[in-house]
Formats: C-alpha cells, sequence, structure tokens
C-alpha cells in the first residue's frame, strides 16, 4: 500500500472548503493548512497505479493549483509478488548498453 506526504496548493479563497471536501474523500487524511493556505496531507492507495490517479483526480479539483509529493513509500507493494501488485525489477535490462538487443 503506498503512503505519501503532499503538500497541496490551493486557492487561498477556498483552502478551508477543500481541506473539509478532501478529508471526506478515501485515502485522503488532511493534517492541518500551512499559514500560506497549503494542505498537508497523507494519501493512501492500493497501488501505485490508484496513487497516481488519486493525486490525477485531486489536480483536477477546482481551487486546487498543485499536488506535491513530499514523500512516498511503496516498500510493501515492491514486495508483493507479480500479479498481486508486486514488480520485478528487470535488472538485465538496467545493466544493457545502447545497441545491445
Amino acid at each position: 500500500m503506498p503512503i505519501a506526504g503532499v503538500i497541496i496548493s490551493c486557492d487561498p479563497a477556498r483552502a478551508g472548503d477543500l481541506a473539509v471536501e478532501l478529508a471526506g474523500r478515501s485515502g485522503v487524511e488532511i493534517h492541518g493548512i500551512s499559514a500560506s493556505n497549503e494542505l498537508v496531507a497523507v494519501l493512501e492507495s492500493v497501488s501505485s497505479e490508484a496513487m497516481e490517479q488519486l493525486m490525477r483526480d485531486l489536480g483536477r479539483i477546482e481551487g486546487i493549483l498543485h499536488v506535491g509529493v513530499s514523500y512516498l513509500n511503496t516498500e510493501d507493494e515492491a514486495a508483493l509478488p507479480p500479479g498481486e501488485g508486486g514488480q520485478v525489477p528487470d535488472r538485465a535490462a538496467s545493466r544493457r548498453e545502447v545497441g545491445d538487443k
């Protein structure tokens, strides 16, 4: 399960309303509003793909200007077997020289 600490930059006139709106969304925990009207939040999802989609969805909300990741942990996802959300690194591909087949 990926977990991300994010800073959400938003329209200062909507910061309070957005904090309430986002707090009601699954996978979003709002931890505060900074003096510069940025929301401090933690996002959780079931996969990296779901995390990317959640961040895209948040970025489309009127009044949200930017969702910036300050921390991302995906350790437990990498430990899962392929087909259950895990990833198998292609170590051979990372060692190939340009032009090798």
